[in-house]
């Protein structure tokens, strides 16, 4: 098996017999507010889309822009099977189902196999309910594509796995997972100076490529990859996020240390393959401005929306100290809000909020995308599980068909 790095998630797995595309993200901005950065080289997308769409699959782990490209897959890989893992919800199974011109099929740890590849899928409950983790086995290599799941894994998912790589030599194992941001926090959160956002976003990669190791030799694999990390934020910040030198400054230091070879995927190289160079480029450009005319009540039309949101919330959640847990706010995103009165203040430019309402774009395109800036009622306090549930409300009213 020969495996290429698109860009991003996205992997290209080929056996000869048959073709692999993971996580496609080519064209469309994801959130509305990110691009891809770098972008997948073009010759490698003709490649790909001149292969004949019987041999090809795609492979999608979970819903999410930055993984789910869905006019790209109609651009270039029309006709191709689809494989998503098999989740509770049925929303990624209806949406790949109006997408695909051919099968779409569900594979969970029971496995499924295709042109010689074997498939097995693995759901953290203490995670997510919507993302997965995916091993993809050929006769010589056996990858272990983990996209966003950088958390360390629970021991039945790790023993699964291990039990599956067990028969394959070691230098034949990879395990691929997210090393970087996937979210506003906190480069576009304003109460936090320039040093403390530093000092939390070289945290947060330290954390991932920790876990990453430890899954990886947990489940006896040779090699660790950081992937799932090539995005800039569309808007500008005061943030120097300089990605790819911190990490490769965290591999330098752990590389002694552990019995794996580690690296982070460019565009264009080979997995199984010791030479890792080391690109830079910077992640942050100005945004144009959205082109978008809005309705004179869309003040009214944003605190209903919060309000929705927040009898959502209530049922989920325990109560807020504030009285409530989110404030949208539409206006001039470098004005502070005269108060917080909320756990958490969205503050966005009319042309983004007109985007939600009309369910052209989701609220993860400020909370992941950037396109705005949150406050939090109180600066030291974690508002994961707000943002948590926070997620699923806003699927639910995107989703919604009135």
């Amino acid at each position: 098996m020969h495996i290429t790095h698109v860009n991003h998630a996205s992997l290209w797995l080929t056996n000869g017999v048959g073709n692999i595309v993971t996580d496609p993200w080519i064209d469309a901005d994801a959130f509305l507010g990110w691009t891809q950065h770098p972008r997948p080289f073009p010759d490698i997308i003709s490649r790909l889309r001149d292969l004949p769409a019987n041999e090809r699959l795609v492979l999608i782990s979970h819903g999410h822009d930055d993984h789910m490209d869905d006019k790209a897959i109609n651009k270039y890989f029309a006709g191709s099977t689809i494989l998503i893992p098999k989740y509770k919800s049925p929303g990624l199974l209806l949406r790949t189902k109006r997408l695909a011109t051919a099968n779409v099929i569900e594979v969970d740890e029971t496995g499924f196999e295709w042109r010689n590849f074997k498939f097995r899928a693995y759901v953290n409950p203490e995670y997510t309910g919507d993302d997965a983790i995916i091993t993809i086995a050929s006769a010589d290599k056996f990858v272990v594509h983990a996209n966003d799941n950088w958390h360390v894994q629970p021991n039945f998912i790790l023993d699964a796995i291990k039990a599956d790589a067990r028969s394959y030599d070691q230098k034949r194992v990879a395990w691929l997972a997210q090393v970087g941001i996937a979210g506003s926090f906190p480069i576009f959160y304003p109460q936090y100076d320039v040093t403390e956002k530093t000092l939390i976003v070289q945290s947060h990669l330290k954390r991932m490529l920790d876990a990453g190791i430890i899954n990886a030799m947990a489940t006896g694999a040779g090699w660790f990859y950081a992937y799932a990390n090539q995005s800039k934020f569309l808007n500008s910040s005061n943030f120097d996020y300089r990605r790819d030198e911190w990490i490769q400054e965290l591999m330098e230091a752990v590389r002694p240390k552990v019995p794996l070879k580690i690296g982070q995927l460019f565009p264009g190289n080979k997995i199984f393959n010791i030479n890792f160079p080391m690109k830079s480029f910077p992640l942050t450009k100005d945004v144009t401005g959205l082109e978008l005319s809005f309705n004179e009540n869309l003040k009214s039309r944003i605190e209903s929306l919060a309000s929705e949101c927040n009898d959502y919330l209530r049922t989920r959640l325990r109560d807020s100290k504030f009285g409530k847990y989110v404030s949208f706010i539409s206006g001039d995103i470098d004005t502070i809000p005269k108060e917080l009165d909320a756990d958490l203040v969205i503050v966005s430019k009319p042309e983004v909020w007109e985007k939600v309402l009309t369910k052209e774009a989701n609220l993860e395109c400020m909370t992941i995308g950037g396109m705005g800036l949150l406050y939090k009622g109180e600066k030291d306090e974690s508002v994961r599980e707000i943002h948590i549930q926070m997620t699923n409300f806003a699927y639910k009213f995107q989703n919604r068909k009135t």
